[in-house]
């Protein structure tokens, strides 16, 4: 009878384990589309703050799931499938938005046009140039510049380019716009975040015991965080406030480029989620702390926002 039980309520732990990573999979995937269409039909700013929504979202969910015992976890493994599915959620975001301009442009016509100029602009991506175009039987190319991968040009030149006639998006070569590279990255980077949210619903594995060197490095680890938990007051204030400050400083070197940008604002978060693992049992010292980091963290993102605003 004993057994029984056990089986089942083995059984019942792996589908409620099963389902939750499904529901982590849903909301990783809605919001990266969420930002795309942000990204696409709104602003950068929105797809940016929209961004910042993925690994709050899979924090939450994954803190509130339960194992067989009724308690909830979040350790190690789930920490670093916050900061894994981050940073590919980035490159989804960025890959989806490039696919949806191929899907775009598509549909769209061949235009020969010749090249007027050539603009350089250094970003933190390296050099990236454009070109001015005018179509050879006159008006203006819709979508703006000519933004090519690898190939250069001069002025004078004549090139065939795939246009949106709408405008919705900027011209590209045709064996640009015909790459499926972007979709295939999209897909690939959703399925690797599938992968690594059910890989961490496995059965749990009974713990090793640590060697020697692990238990040094525990006991380290160990008095840093407790030196790291005795720190509250004007210091704690203060190291929040220096650490806002510097991104901000790096928010300025990075917004002419919105991929620098997005993972600024990224690595801002994760930063300043680190702060609350030094909460410790005081009470009244763990409510100061949220405090300060809370509103560290929304003025912070109000004056960033309005930089951003600025560009």
């Amino acid at each position: 009878m004993t057994t029984a039980r056990t089986d089942r309520a083995v059984r019942e732990e792996r589908r409620h384990r099963l389902g939750h990573a499904l529901g982590v999979i849903a909301v990783s995937t809605g919001i990266i589309l969420g930002v795309i269409a942000a990204e696409v039909y709104v602003s950068t700013l929105l797809a940016v703050l929209l961004g910042l929504l993925h690994p709050v979202a899979v924090t939450a969910a994954l803190a509130a799931r339960r194992d067989a015992d009724g308690m909830r976890r979040f350790g190690k493994d789930e920490g670093a499938l916050v900061a894994v599915t981050a940073v590919a959620a980035l490159f989804a975001c960025l890959a989806g938005t490039g696919a949806w301009h191929h899907l775009v442009l598509r549909s769209g016509t061949d235009v020969s046009a010749v090249v007027l100029q050539e603009k350089v602009e250094r970003t933190g991506r390296g050099v990236v140039r454009s070109y001015t175009l005018l179509p050879r039987d006159g008006g203006a190319v819709p979508g703006g510049d000519l933004v090519p991968d690898s190939q250069r040009f001069k002025p004078g030149d004549t090139v065939t380019v795939r246009v949106d006639p709408a405008g919705r998006v900027a011209p590209e070569l045709p064996g640009e716009a015909d790459s499926p590279a972007p979709l295939l990255g999209f897909l690939g980077l959703n399925a690797a975040i599938g992968a690594a949210v059910l890989w961490t619903a496995r059965k749990p594995r009974p713990p090793r015991p640590p060697g020697p060197a692990r238990r040094r490095l525990t006991e380290r680890a160990r008095r840093a965080r407790e030196r790291l938990r005795g720190v509250t007051g004007w210091p704690f204030a203060a190291a929040a406030a220096v650490l806002s400050a510097a991104w901000l400083g790096l928010l300025q070197v990075a917004r002419p480029d919105p991929t620098l940008t997005v993972m600024a604002a990224v690595a801002y978060f994760l930063v300043m989620g680190g702060f609350f693992g030094m909460f410790d049992d005081d009470k009244a010292r763990n409510a100061y702390r949220a405090r300060v980091v809370l509103l560290t963290v929304l003025v912070t993102a109000a004056l960033g926002g309005l930089l951003l605003a600025t560009t």
